[in-house]
């Protein structure tokens, strides 16, 4: 079912280029005369604001440290946010997501009212399934972990095709996430931005996750993209030649 408001989502990787891309399709969608909203579906999310919250407070409660032992401390925490949690956490993670997919729902008809026409996505709630999925795994399978590494060291290029690598299910993460999947909103237009884990540590801003987080990342990515109808989009070229494949892709939505 297609939405009243045209919905343009782009996934990807950490440092992939996402949002480099949303905002030139942002740019050009305007020139057309549309009307378009920037969303950031991290952003918006409950877990993010609650997760900042806490850092805001964290951060007051070290200002009798030194600047260098704050910044240390900072990036220590955020990046076990992002790479560690318990599951109690994971659990919650789902709840705040099909929270945030209704909370969506509502939002889509509050803009449509101020006349929006397009809104176009830096992520969707499709990262945020990855997110939950690589916590779970990260949880439970530290042995499974070693071997995704070892495989994709030996093989730089995963692609979905060629990737043999079966995380071990989780019956009940499987369950909540096949009904989440139900309930999220379909894109119009929805593009996974493909860039190997290699080659986004060679671009000038890299994810402070580190190479392992990207290559698990990518290996759920590729075992998830086609059942979500996501277009895959080869990011490994310029912006620009990058922008023009994303663009031909639109068929003029």
């Amino acid at each position: 079912m297609q939405n009243s408001i045209k919905i343009i989502s782009i996934s990807g990787l950490d440092g992939s280029g996402k949002t480099t891309q949303v905002q030139m399709l942002k740019n050009y969608l305007e020139q057309q005369g549309k009307k378009v909203f920037y969303f950031h579906a991290i952003e918006f999310s409950i877990a993010n604001k609650i997760n900042n919250f806490f850092k805001s407070k964290k951060n007051k409660s070290d200002s009798n440290l030194d600047k260098e032992n704050i910044k240390e401390k900072v990036e220590q925490d955020s990046g076990n946010s992002v790479t560690k949690t318990s599951w109690l956490l994971i659990q919650m993670r789902k709840i705040f997501l099909i929270i945030d997919i209704f909370r969506f729902k509502k939002f889509l008809k509050k803009i449509k009212k101020q006349g929006y026409t397009h809104l176009v996505t830096d992520r969707y709630f499709y990262d945020s399934i990855i997110n939950i999925e690589y916590l779970t795994q990260n949880l439970f399978s530290t042995k499974c972990e070693q071997e995704v590494l070892t495989a994709c060291s030996e093989n730089e290029k995963i692609n979905n095709k060629k990737e043999k690598i079966n995380f071990p299910a989780n019956t009940q993460t499987c369950l909540v996430i096949r009904i989440i999947e139900k309930i999220i909103p379909r894109p119009n237009k929805a593009f996974y931005l493909s860039v190997s884990p290699n080659e986004i540590i060679t671009r000038d801003r890299i994810p402070e996750q580190g190479l392992d987080y990207l290559k698990i990342k990518n290996v759920i990515l590729n075992q998830n993209f086609s059942k979500w109808n996501l277009q895959k989009i080869i990011g490994k070229n310029s912006k620009e030649k990058v922008f023009q494949m994303l663009r031909d892709s639109l068929n003029l939505i």
